[in-house]
């Protein structure tokens, strides 16, 4: 896993210089109003080769995850015990974003930090108690998925990226 911290007024030229790094496009990048709001979304469709993720696209959807060399998606909370993300799943983010590229570049804001699953499982409560709904799937990504399932062979990267990049906007 790599990560890179910046504010918010460098982060589209940031997530450029990565996805320069991790070989280029073709670019999947998730529809969240989010990262078109912090410049990434028009900045990287300027540059590379992009397509994003649409909610009527359905099988095409599918087929430009599986081409893509690098995915980007909005990180709901980051989580420092294990390095991982948080990514909830929604009509304009797709989990195949994260999972069938070889690269996914993960943006968080460094105040969606939090210590660990049992902080996260207080948010999730604290926001169901509030009211809100979650969504139908919450993936826990640690970085790259690793077996020795066969004959005792480590493998790394049977199902999931490769590469997993953390873009972190520094706002706290």
């Amino acid at each position: 896993a790599h990560c890179e911290v910046a504010p918010l007024a460098k982060i589209p030229q940031l997530a450029e210089r990565i996805c320069n790094q991790y070989g280029g496009g073709p670019l999947l990048i998730s529809g969240d109003a989010r990262l078109a709001n912090v410049g990434i979304t028009a900045h990287l469709q300027h540059t590379f080769p992009t397509h994003c993720w649409d909610s009527s696209g359905g099988e095409e959807n599918l087929r430009r995850a599986a081409e893509a060399n690098i995915g980007v998606v909005y990180a709901e909370y980051g989580l420092c015990e294990t390095g991982g993300v948080v990514l909830f799943s929604s009509e304009l983010q797709g989990r195949a974003i994260s999972l069938l590229p070889t690269t996914t570049v993960f943006v968080i804001y460094k105040s969606r930090l939090l210590y660990g699953v049992t902080q996260l499982a207080h948010v999730l409560r604290q926001r169901v108690q509030e009211g809100e709904s979650l969504p139908s799937c919450i993936n826990l990504i640690a970085g790259p998925s690793s077996t020795a399932d066969i004959e005792l062979i480590k493998v790394v990267g049977v199902h999931g990226p490769l590469n997993a990049v953390y873009l972190m906007i520094e706002d706290c």
